[in-house]
C-alpha cells in the first residue's frame, strides 16, 4: 500500500494495464480457441456464449458485487488478504463453466482451454496465501501459452504485450518485479498444461 501511495497518476501505465485486463485477456483466449476448433459451428457458438458467461461474465460481476459490498476496497484487489474469497469464486465459476462443457461434449480442446485457465489461477491463489503474484501477468503469459498454441500469432502478440503489461503494474505502483515475474511464471506453467489436458 505504500508503494501504491507514493505513485502519482501514471496514465500512460493505467491504460495499458485496463486494455491487457484479464477480461479482455480471456475474452480473445476464448473467442481464438472457438474459432480454431472443427467443431459444427453450431457447437462453437454455444461454447463460445457459455465461455463467456463462466469465464469472463461471472468472475467479474463477482468482482463487481464484492465491491459494492465493500469486501474488496478497489478493483485492483491490491490488498492481498482481500484476495481468498475473490479467487474461491473465480474458482466456482471456471469449475461450473468446464463442468457445463462437459456436459454439452464440447471438443477436447476448450476444455483443454479452461482447465489451463483454471490452473493457472489455483496457482496464482495459492501464491497469494503466502505472497503476492501478479494476477494481469498470470493471464498475460498463461494466454500467450495457449494462443501459441492454437494460433501463433495472437500468441505472440500477447507475448509481446507480458513485458509492457509488467512495466505497467510497476510503473503504477501495483507490483513489485518479483510480484510480476511470479505471476508471469505461474500463469505460463498454467498455460503450458493445456499441452496436457488437450492428450487426456
Amino acid at each position: 500500500m505504500a508503494r501504491l501511495a507514493s505513485r502519482g497518476t501514471h496514465r500512460v501505465a493505467a491504460a495499458v494495464a485496463r486494455i491487457l485486463s484479464p477480461p479482455y485477456v480471456v475474452s480473445l483466449v476464448w473467442v481464438v480457441a472457438c474459432l480454431t476448433t472443427s467443431a459444427d459451428p453450431r457447437v462453437r457458438l454455444t461454447c463460445l456464449a457459455m465461455g463467456l458467461v463462466f469465464l469472463v461474465a461471472g468472475p467479474y460481476l463477482t468482482l463487481a458485487v464484492l465491491l459494492r459490498i465493500g469486501a474488496v476496497s478497489d478493483a485492483q484487489v491490491v490488498r492481498r488478504a482481500e484476495r481468498h474469497w475473490l479467487y474461491g469464486l473465480i474458482l466456482v465459476w471456471v469449475m461450473m463453466g468446464a463442468a457445463g462443457l462437459l456436459i454439452i461434449r464440447a471438443p477436447s480442446e476448450l476444455v483443454a482451454v479452461a482447465a489451463a485457465m483454471f490452473t493457472g489461477l489455483g496457482l496464482v491463489g495459492l501464491a497469494n496465501l503466502v505472497t503476492k503474484a501478479s494476477s494481469h501477468l498470470a493471464t498475460l503469459a498463461g494466454a500467450a501459452v495457449v494462443l501459441w498454441l492454437l494460433w501463433w500469432p495472437a500468441g505472440v502478440c500477447c507475448a509481446l504485450a507480458v513485458p509492457l503489461a509488467g512495466w505497467a503494474r510497476v510503473d503504477e505502483g501495483r507490483h513489485s518485479w518479483p510480484q510480476v515475474i511470479l505471476g508471469t511464471v505461474l500463469g505460463g506453467m498454467g498455460g503450458a498444461c493445456y499441452l496436457l489436458y488437450a492428450r487426456v
